[in-house]
């Protein structure tokens, strides 16, 4: 019985220490990355591009200066004209429906005699998606596709736009399965098939 409860025990051990690495990664900031998660399974498509606003901008507190102001606008406009960013193969016929962000939501003001608990980030007045301590920008794109059976590609413009952008970690769901890909600035298409 001593043996049996030794043995589960460790068993059990060696199932946490994945979860837990994974935990650890998952609060692990690093300055230059973005995330797309991209589903083609049926009409609409979607994706949903994610990054550290940083990334995008240089700066991740309450625009001071108009220059800041105009950046952040100028970034807003760009992420939501998704047809210059991102572009399936010609042959799927996809155009965007519409690209939706949390850009309104990322730098309201809070007054802070009306709340009590503050986190770090709104302290200094930020609100939206954060990440350990870092704003997080997402923006989903739909697009109506034509042709669905005809999708094999995806390309994006977006290492190109934000030079603080290095890479895009990319996963995809597709009718044939699972797809994940790395964008880089000489890389910037993703087979689908």
């Amino acid at each position: 019985m001593h043996k049996l409860f030794w043995g589960v025990v460790a068993w059990c051990s060696l199932l946490l220490i994945p979860s837990a690495a994974l935990a650890q990664h998952s609060h692990d900031h690093v300055h230059g990355e973005g995330n797309l998660v991209i589903v083609t399974e049926a009409n609409p498509v979607t994706i949903e591009f994610s990054s550290d606003l940083w990334n995008l901008v240089g700066f991740e507190t309450v625009p001071e200066t108009e220059a800041q102001k105009n950046l952040l606008s100028e970034t807003r406009a760009t992420l939501e004209n998704g047809e210059n960013i991102l572009a399936f193969n010609r042959q799927a016929e996809c155009v965007l429906q519409s690209a939706e962000s949390n850009f309104a939501a990322l730098f309201e003001e809070h007054n802070h005699k009306d709340h009590e608990d503050h986190d770090s980030h709104q302290d200094h007045g930020l609100s939206g998606d954060h990440d350990d301590g870092h704003v997080k920008t997402k923006v989903t794109y739909t697009f109506q596709c034509g042709r669905l059976d005809r999708l094999n590609s995806l390309s994006t413009s977006l290492l190109d736009q934000f030079g603080n952008l290095e890479k895009i970690e990319a996963v995809a769901f597709t009718s044939s399965g699972q797809l994940w890909h790395q964008f880089r600035k000489n890389a910037s298409k993703m087979d689908l098939k």
